[in-house]
């Protein structure tokens, strides 16, 4: 599954690999879903690699962080922004309800995917809540902001001023 999606750029061939390993009656363990889902975020399926989180959580695997942020990085990449925000807005609010406190990689992701779907108040939520959590914002969180305010087109300039500063 590794080679399919690291080396071959095989995404398909690779989410073939879960139903044969159905067949064979190996189960896929955390790793396997990590590997689809990270693979499924970077070609900007973001209902596809939803779909595969219900099946890792319905098998109750052990969580992972990579997972998380894949999840919102396939949110940020999507190509429909209304079905990545909401995704997104879901996610964030699942990970409150399980008292997650997510990583400083993870905060970045969570403010990528909302400042990119249009959701640049919540975006900015975010990087309050991580200098709370002790994560200290650095060029890369507002450099992830700069890109939400792109997705702005009325009020966007003047929060991008605003970031700068």
């Amino acid at each position: 599954m590794t080679r399919l999606v690291h080396q071959k750029n095989d995404l398909r061939s690779a989410l073939a690999l879960l139903p044969e390993m159905k067949e064979e009656r190996v189960k896929p363990l955390q790793p396997h879903f990590r590997i689809l889902i990270y693979a499924c975020a970077k070609a900007g399926h973001t209902a596809k690699a939803f779909q595969l989180y219900r099946q890792f959580r319905a098998r109750a695997l052990p969580r992972h962080v990579g997972i998380y942020a894949a999840l919102f990085e396939s949110c940020a990449l999507g190509s429909n922004t209304k079905l990545g925000l909401e995704n997104a807005t879901w996610l964030r609010k699942k990970l409150a309800e399980d008292h997650f406190i997510p990583s400083f990689i993870l905060y970045h992701t969570m403010i990528k995917a909302f400042g990119r779907c249009g959701d640049l108040e919540t975006a900015f939520e975010l990087v309050d809540e991580m200098s709370s959590n002790g994560h200290r914002p650095t060029t890369e969180t507002m450099s992830h902001l700069l890109q939400g305010c792109l997705s702005d087109k009325s009020n966007g300039f003047r929060h991008a001023l605003l970031v700068w500063r």
